[in-house]
């Protein structure tokens, strides 16, 4: 795998060199696809993933592992939380919030990705 990626005037560390684990990194595969990113819809993006659920976006997008980890780290707080809480009712409903905000800031990543590419095809004109 590649550490860093040059694009023109510019030399962008990738998530590998960055975390592994921080699924808001640009990730080699992003800086490789930058052109195809920057071109997505971005209403599309949301509209995917308010009515598909963000899986929906991440599909549009081709993005599926950044999904991942950012469900993965909901599950395990959601865990932890609902374990904390003695009430069968009050967990379940702290568990439905953190799929909430779970699902909100994978369309906001999603979006976020889309625009970081944007905004390095234009710094690279």
């Amino acid at each position: 795998m590649v550490d860093s990626v040059t694009l023109p005037n510019k030399t962008v560390k990738t998530n590998r060199e960055q975390n592994f684990f921080n699924p808001l990194a640009t990730t080699e595969r992003d800086l490789a696809r930058t052109q195809e990113l920057a071109g997505k819809n971005l209403l599309l993006v949301v509209l995917g993933g308010l009515i598909l659920s963000p899986i929906g976006s991440s599909l549009y997008l081709g993005r599926g592992i950044n999904f991942l980890k950012i469900f993965a780290y909901m599950i395990v707080i959601s865990f932890t939380v609902g374990a904390s809480v003695s009430e069968r009712e009050t967990a379940k409903n702290l568990g439905e919030g953190i799929g909430r905000i779970a699902g909100s800031i994978a369309i906001m990543e999603q979006v976020g990705a889309v625009k970081k590419a944007r905004k390095r095809l234009s710094q690279n004109k």
